[in-house]
C-alpha cells in the first residue's frame, strides 16, 4: 500500500534527526516530497491514467491531458479494439479509407492525439480511450517503490541546508541511482512494436 504523505514526512525526518519541525518545517518538508513526485513521474512515467475524447465529423486532433507525457494505447471504448500506432509522416499515406468508426490509426503530437484518418460522419459521437502516463507534483500517488526515492531526494536537499554536504551527496547518488533504476526506457512499458510501425508510405485504392 502507497505511503502517505505524513508517513513519508517522517520517513523523511527520521534521516534527518528532528522528529518534530524546527530547522525543517512540515511544508518545506511537504515541497520537497512534491518537487520529487514531479521529477520522479516525469523520468520514470510510473504514474498511469485514462482518458476519453469523442470523435467528431471531420476533425482529426483532440486535445489529451495536460497531465500527460506520453500516449501508450488507444482504443475504441464500446469495443476494446485498439487502434493501430503511426507515426505523422504517415498521415494521408496509411489508407484510402476515409469512414468508419474511430479511424485505422493515431499518432500523438504537441499534447494533441490525431486519429488517421480523418473521422467521417459514421464516427460522429463515438468514445476513444487513451491510456497514457502522466506527471505529477502528488508523492502519495507514486507507487511504493518510487516513494522512497522521494524521501531520499528530500533527505538530500535537507542536507544541502544544513549544509552537510557530504551527507547530501551520499544521499543524492542513492536518489540518482534508484532513479535511473527505474528509468522510463528500462521500465515503461512499451506502447507498440516494430512491426505496429511497418506500413506502406503510400496510398492504397481500389
Amino acid at each position: 500500500m502507497p505511503y502517505t504523505l505524513a508517513d513519508l514526512r517522517t520517513r523523511t525526518r527520521d534521516i534527518l534527526n528532528e522528529s518534530t519541525a524546527a530547522f525543517f518545517t512540515d511544508a518545506e518538508l511537504d515541497r520537497l516530497l512534491s518537487d520529487a513526485a514531479l521529477d520522479i513521474s516525469g523520468i520514470t512515467h510510473c504514474v498511469e491514467a485514462l482518458g476519453t475524447i469523442t470523435l467528431s465529423n471531420g476533425d482529426n486532433d483532440y486535445a489529451i491531458a495536460s497531465d500527460a507525457i506520453v500516449v501508450l494505447h488507444v482504443q475504441d471504448q464500446a469495443t476494446g479494439v485498439g487502434l493501430r500506432k503511426v507515426t505523422p509522416s504517415m498521415a494521408g499515406h496509411s489508407s484510402s479509407a476515409t469512414s468508419g468508426d474511430t479511424g485505422l490509426g493515431w499518432y500523438e503530437f504537441a499534447r494533441t492525439l490525431y486519429i488517421e484518418p480523418i473521422p467521417d460522419a459514421t464516427a460522429q459521437g463515438k468514445q476513444v480511450e487513451y491510456f497514457y502516463a502522466r506527471i505529477t507534483q502528488d508523492v502519495t500517488v507514486l507507487p511504493e517503490y518510487c516513494q522512497l526515492l522521494a524521501v531520499w531526494y528530500a533527505v538530500s536537499m535537507g542536507k544541502m541546508k544544513d549544509r552537510l554536504y557530504q551527507e547530501a551527496a551520499f544521499f543524492n547518488s542513492l536518489y540518482v541511482n534508484g532513479l535511473a533504476f527505474r528509468r522510463a526506457d528500462t521500465y515503461a512499458r512499451e506502447p507498440h512494436t516494430r512491426q505496429d510501425l511497418e506500413m506502406a508510405d503510400e496510398v492504397t485504392s481500389g
